[in-house]
């Protein structure tokens, strides 16, 4: 199986898990909304019904109150969603060192380190991934040396002759993907709420 359908079907399959996970996670959230929107209608409601005793202000105070409280409750729901789905995501990567497709994975990053960064004289892995790694670098014209100080999930480090680092490990990949996936989950979200209303 070439690289490329390798790496496509590994892409398929995280896609898929984040897709089962984003579903999961879009129905936690919509049962969370739910709820909180329901307390808050049950406090308006109240509030409305106290409103006849108490002063038209400040029963327009309380209910801003509510409303306020609600979306600050959807918003710490949608929040702790988002941020159980990057644990997930997390934990799949964590543990990707572990799946058959690995070696390739290693290898891309690799070929992709020294793409970015020509003239590599210095890779830098997890002692866990040094055999692979010094296999996968064996034909590398020029050669580069290879050190096992890091500790990580995944990835490399590569180093040129004036010390410029390109850091491809599967967490900074992570961190670099935040962005995208908050936009990604958003969407997610919008969509999910427009499909229920």
């Amino acid at each position: 199986m070439p690289l490329t359908d390798l790496l496509q079907a590994i892409q398929a399959e995280a896609d898929d898990e984040i897709a089962a996970d984003l579903r999961a996670l879009r129905a936690e959230a919509d049962a969370t909304v739910a709820e909180a929107s329901i307390r808050a209608h049950a406090l308006e409601r109240e509030l409305e019904r106290r409103a006849t005793a108490e002063s038209q202000v400040d029963a327009g105070r309380r209910i801003a109150a509510a409303r306020l409280a609600a979306v600050r409750q959807v918003r710490l729901a949608r929040e702790e969603a988002y941020l159980a789905l990057r644990a997930d995501l997390a934990e799949e990567l964590r543990s990707a060192r572990h799946s058959p497709a690995y070696p390739r994975l290693l290898g891309e990053l690799i070929q992709g380190a020294i793409a970015a960064l020509p003239g590599t004289v210095l890779i830098r892995v997890d002692p866990r991934d040094a055999i692979t790694a010094q296999e996968l670098l064996a034909s590398t014209v020029p050669p580069v040396t290879l050190e096992a100080s890091l500790s990580t999930w995944g990835g490399i480090h590569a180093v040129d002759p004036d010390g410029r680092t390109v850091i491809n490990t599967l967490e900074q990949r992570l961190v670099d993907a935040e962005p995208c996936l908050r936009m990604l989950y958003a969407r997610t979200i919008v969509t999910a709420g427009s499909e229920s209303s």
